[in-house]
């Protein structure tokens, strides 16, 4: 895989040039990292040379901050969002990927959230499909550690 970022509160990793699997370890503990979050995001979809999609894992943790939110929401209108998709069995994550849905400017691109891994790659392969195709979803998925999942 490329493009990862050190273990911190999140990665994000290139699976493919068209697809990026957000891992979040931990809620984010300032606004810089959620700032950073936003910018990294910002600056790929700026050097992406046609849409591009994302899968969230948020099993160990999510962005709860409702301005990071709507801020991450705006960027749905930019012309490289193709989409993107979360999954977590979290009621309180669910409640702010919900959050997130209803603040996103373009509806169509992201259903939110989904309870398991294999149910947001079935929603990312109807939004465009193909995208998942070529992945070992086992080993990227793999954590050393067990997801929390907590609510």
């Amino acid at each position: 895989m490329k493009n990862v970022k050190p273990m911190g509160e999140y990665n994000i990793q290139a699976l493919s040039d068209r697809l990026f699997l957000i891992i979040w370890h931990r809620s984010p503990e300032s606004l810089k990292i959620e700032f950073d979050f936003l910018k990294d995001l910002r600056n790929r979809l700026d050097n992406a040379e046609a849409p591009i999609y994302f899968i969230s894992d948020l099993r160990n943790g999510s962005i709860t901050n409702v301005q990071t939110l709507h801020q991450l929401g705006q960027m749905t209108t930019h012309p490289n969002w193709g989409g993107g998709i979360a999954f977590s069995q979290s009621p309180l994550t669910k409640v702010f990927v919900r959050t997130f849905t209803r603040l996103i400017r373009n509806p169509q691109v992201s259903d939110g959230i989904c309870a398991t891994p294999e149910e947001a790659l079935a929603f990312l392969e109807n939004l465009q499909p193909g995208i998942t195709q070529g992945i070992d979803w086992n080993a990227v998925l793999q954590t050393d550690a067990a997801p929390r999942d907590a609510s």
